[in-house]
Protein backbone atom coordinates (compact mmCIF):
# COMPACT_ATOMS: atom_id res chain seq x y z
CA UNK A 1 0.00 0.00 0.00
CA UNK A 2 1.18 3.50 -0.70
CA UNK A 3 0.51 6.28 1.23
CA UNK A 4 0.76 10.02 1.22
CA UNK A 5 2.61 11.50 4.22
CA UNK A 6 3.62 14.86 5.62
CA UNK A 7 7.20 15.63 6.08
CA UNK A 8 7.03 18.76 8.42
CA UNK A 9 3.83 20.61 10.23
CA UNK A 10 2.31 21.97 6.90
CA UNK A 11 -0.67 24.02 6.37
CA UNK A 12 -2.59 23.23 3.30
CA UNK A 13 -5.07 25.78 1.83
CA UNK A 14 -7.70 24.25 -0.23
CA UNK A 15 -11.09 25.85 -1.24
CA UNK A 16 -10.50 28.60 1.49
CA UNK A 17 -10.52 26.24 4.19
CA UNK A 18 -6.79 26.07 5.77
CA UNK A 19 -6.22 22.85 6.67
CA UNK A 20 -3.01 21.86 9.42
CA UNK A 21 -1.18 17.75 8.97
CA UNK A 22 1.07 17.37 11.63
CA UNK A 23 5.03 16.26 11.08
CA UNK A 24 4.71 11.90 9.98
CA UNK A 25 1.17 12.17 9.87
CA UNK A 26 -0.57 9.75 7.02
CA UNK A 27 -3.15 11.83 4.70
CA UNK A 28 -4.14 9.22 2.56
CA UNK A 29 -3.57 6.11 1.59
CA UNK A 30 -3.44 4.48 -2.19
CA UNK A 31 -3.51 0.72 -4.13
CA UNK A 32 -1.28 2.36 -6.55
CA UNK A 33 2.06 4.01 -6.76
CA UNK A 34 0.77 6.74 -9.20
CA UNK A 35 -2.50 7.56 -7.33
CA UNK A 36 -0.35 8.33 -4.46
CA UNK A 37 2.02 10.64 -6.22
CA UNK A 38 -0.54 12.50 -7.80
CA UNK A 39 -2.15 13.02 -4.24
CA UNK A 40 1.40 13.88 -2.97
CA UNK A 41 1.88 16.77 -6.08
CA UNK A 42 -1.40 18.01 -5.59
CA UNK A 43 -0.82 18.38 -1.61
CA UNK A 44 2.71 19.97 -2.66
CA UNK A 45 1.06 22.75 -4.99
CA UNK A 46 -1.25 23.81 -2.17
CA UNK A 47 1.45 23.38 0.89
CA UNK A 48 3.14 26.84 1.95
CA UNK A 49 6.28 24.70 2.02
CA UNK A 50 8.19 22.84 -1.03
CA UNK A 51 8.79 18.93 -0.66
CA UNK A 52 6.08 18.89 2.59
CA UNK A 53 4.29 15.57 1.22
CA UNK A 54 6.01 12.14 0.44
CA UNK A 55 5.01 8.77 -0.81
CA UNK A 56 5.57 6.08 1.61
CA UNK A 57 5.39 2.48 0.52
CA UNK A 58 4.83 0.27 3.89
CA UNK A 59 3.42 -3.13 4.35
CA UNK A 60 1.41 -2.53 7.21
CA UNK A 61 -1.89 -1.09 7.21
CA UNK A 62 -1.80 2.44 8.60
CA UNK A 63 -4.54 4.47 9.45
CA UNK A 64 -5.47 8.11 8.22
CA UNK A 65 -5.06 10.68 10.54
CA UNK A 66 -2.26 9.13 12.53
CA UNK A 67 1.33 10.17 13.16
CA UNK A 68 4.19 7.53 12.51
CA UNK A 69 7.40 8.83 12.96
CA UNK A 70 9.54 6.07 12.37
CA UNK A 71 8.03 4.94 9.16
CA UNK A 72 8.49 8.40 7.71
CA UNK A 73 12.01 8.53 8.88
CA UNK A 74 12.83 5.05 7.24
CA UNK A 75 11.59 6.13 4.38
CA UNK A 76 12.90 9.26 3.97
CA UNK A 77 16.65 7.49 4.69
CA UNK A 78 15.56 4.77 1.69
CA UNK A 79 14.65 7.90 -0.66
CA UNK A 80 18.30 9.42 0.50
CA UNK A 81 20.06 6.57 -0.54
CA UNK A 82 18.45 6.17 -3.33
CA UNK A 83 18.79 9.63 -4.47
CA UNK A 84 22.53 9.05 -3.60
CA UNK A 85 23.19 5.75 -5.90
CA UNK A 86 21.38 7.33 -8.88
CA UNK A 87 24.05 10.44 -8.26
CA UNK A 88 26.64 8.30 -8.13
CA UNK A 89 25.62 5.91 -11.16
CA UNK A 90 24.79 9.33 -13.60
CA UNK A 91 28.37 10.33 -12.63
CA UNK A 92 29.83 6.90 -13.33
CA UNK A 93 27.87 7.06 -16.45
CA UNK A 94 29.61 10.24 -17.24
CA UNK A 95 32.81 9.52 -16.63
CA UNK A 96 33.05 6.57 -18.96
CA UNK A 97 31.09 8.79 -21.45
CA UNK A 98 34.08 11.08 -21.53
CA UNK A 99 36.19 8.79 -21.42
CA UNK A 100 35.22 6.95 -24.30
CA UNK A 101 34.82 10.07 -26.56
CA UNK A 102 38.92 10.96 -25.47
CA UNK A 103 40.27 7.64 -25.17
CA UNK A 104 42.74 6.16 -28.14
CA UNK A 105 43.37 2.93 -28.11
CA UNK A 106 46.69 1.26 -29.89
CA UNK A 107 48.87 -1.78 -29.32
CA UNK A 108 52.23 -1.38 -27.28
CA UNK A 109 54.87 -4.07 -26.47
CA UNK A 110 56.79 -3.85 -22.63
CA UNK A 111 60.26 -4.92 -22.44
CA UNK A 112 62.98 -4.36 -20.14
CA UNK A 113 66.63 -3.21 -21.72
CA UNK A 114 69.54 -3.36 -19.05
CA UNK A 115 67.12 -3.50 -16.24
CA UNK A 116 64.91 -0.67 -16.83
CA UNK A 117 61.10 -1.04 -18.34
CA UNK A 118 60.52 0.47 -21.62
CA UNK A 119 57.45 0.60 -23.97
CA UNK A 120 57.32 1.18 -27.63
CA UNK A 121 53.96 1.62 -29.72
CA UNK A 122 53.51 2.54 -33.36
CA UNK A 123 50.60 5.04 -33.42
CA UNK A 124 48.40 5.27 -36.63
CA UNK A 125 48.67 8.43 -38.27
CA UNK A 126 45.28 9.50 -38.29
CA UNK A 127 45.38 9.15 -34.31
CA UNK A 128 48.51 11.43 -34.51
CA UNK A 129 47.06 13.90 -36.07
CA UNK A 130 44.11 13.93 -33.71
CA UNK A 131 46.08 14.27 -30.70
CA UNK A 132 48.23 17.05 -32.08
CA UNK A 133 45.26 19.17 -33.52
CA UNK A 134 45.50 22.59 -33.00
CA UNK A 135 44.01 26.09 -34.38
CA UNK A 136 46.33 27.46 -36.89
CA UNK A 137 44.91 30.84 -36.42
CA UNK A 138 45.97 30.85 -33.07
CA UNK A 139 49.15 29.87 -33.33
CA UNK A 140 51.72 32.15 -35.41
CA UNK A 141 53.59 30.33 -38.27
CA UNK A 142 56.80 30.70 -36.39
CA UNK A 143 55.54 28.25 -33.73
CA UNK A 144 53.71 25.43 -36.49
CA UNK A 145 57.16 24.83 -38.24
CA UNK A 146 60.19 22.66 -37.00
CA UNK A 147 62.22 24.90 -34.50
CA UNK A 148 65.72 25.33 -34.60
CA UNK A 149 68.16 23.32 -32.47
CA UNK A 150 69.01 24.71 -29.03
CA UNK A 151 72.60 23.57 -28.20
CA UNK A 152 72.38 24.79 -24.92
CA UNK A 153 69.25 22.75 -24.17
CA UNK A 154 70.77 19.87 -26.41
CA UNK A 155 73.65 20.12 -23.96
CA UNK A 156 71.70 19.86 -20.53
CA UNK A 157 69.96 17.45 -21.75
CA UNK A 158 72.86 15.08 -22.66
CA UNK A 159 74.30 15.77 -19.26
CA UNK A 160 71.02 14.77 -17.55
CA UNK A 161 70.90 11.71 -19.22
CA UNK A 162 74.87 10.69 -18.91
CA UNK A 163 74.06 11.53 -15.21
CA UNK A 164 70.83 9.93 -14.70
CA UNK A 165 71.74 6.62 -16.40
CA UNK A 166 75.58 6.09 -15.39
CA UNK A 167 77.68 3.43 -16.77
CA UNK A 168 76.87 0.82 -19.25
CA UNK A 169 72.78 1.31 -18.50
CA UNK A 170 73.44 4.75 -21.04
CA UNK A 171 73.83 3.20 -23.88
CA UNK A 172 71.00 0.80 -23.40
CA UNK A 173 69.12 3.93 -23.50
CA UNK A 174 67.37 5.06 -27.10
CA UNK A 175 64.36 7.97 -27.37
CA UNK A 176 62.86 8.88 -30.29
CA UNK A 177 59.76 10.45 -31.55
CA UNK A 178 59.51 11.01 -34.67
CA UNK A 179 56.32 12.10 -36.89
CA UNK A 180 56.31 13.52 -40.44
CA UNK A 181 53.23 16.16 -40.81
CA UNK A 182 53.72 15.15 -44.58
CA UNK A 183 51.90 12.30 -46.12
Amino acid sequence: MFYVMSVTETVVTHARTPKTYQSAEVVSGHKADHAATDAAHRLNRQAETLEAFVVVENENKLDKGERYPQVLAAALEQRQESEAAARREAAASEITEAAQEHTYSFPAVRGIQAGKEYYIAQIPYGVLVKLFVFDEEDVPPELRAQRSLNEKRARDIGQYLFWRFPGDDFRYLFWCLYADGRR
